[in-house]
């Protein structure tokens, strides 16, 4: 005697099967979700009574995957190597950059790899560049009227202009 048995995922049959014993349902048939880890098939909708080896195969049965979201670590690290922030991240989003140390001397520049959409743990690296400052010096009339420090990548035209605007 053989019976039917349907597998579904999310709430769609993917398979059915005709199955004479109980032994082959649960290797039959492992569904894959992307970002998504397979908890086994359920005997219901709302994934309560989870198929075990104690069931029996005596009718035509509906079977439901259950999956869990992935989740990761992210962990953001400073010019020490020293943890700054770690996260737990789903499959696929992304994490949260804090605001990264000052170092002295040195300027922020950046992290060195995207966290902008996690699909595995991650470390994530601060990235510094040397901070040469420099200073333009505005003088009328041989007086000091305005100076600032710049740094690598100001923008000298908006700071200029910014500043013009204050004269």
């Amino acid at each position: 005697v053989s019976y039917t048995v349907s597998f579904v995922v999310d709430g769609e049959v993917k398979k059915t099967a005709e199955l004479d014993n109980f032994s082959r349902v649960n290797g039959f048939y492992k569904p894959t979700k992307e970002g998504y880890t397979f908890d086994g098939w359920y005997l219901d909708a709302n994934f309560t009574e989870k198929l075990s080896s104690d069931n029996q195969l005596k009718d035509d049965l509906t079977l439901y995957a259950k999956f869990t979201r992935k989740s990761y670590t992210v962990e953001f690290v400073g010019a020490d190597d020293m943890i700054i922030d770690s996260q737990t991240v789903f499959h696929g989003e992304p994490a949260i950059a804090p605001e990264a140390p000052a170092v002295s001397g040195m300027k922020f520049a950046g992290w060195d790899v995207d966290f902008t959409s996690v699909t595995a743990n991650l470390t994530v690296k601060a990235l510094y560049v040397e901070s040469t400052k420099f200073r333009a010096e505005f003088f009328s009339l041989g007086k000091l009227f305005w100076s600032y420090d710049f740094e690598p990548g100001d923008d000298i035209n908006l700071i200029i202009n910014t500043a013009l605007d204050e004269i």
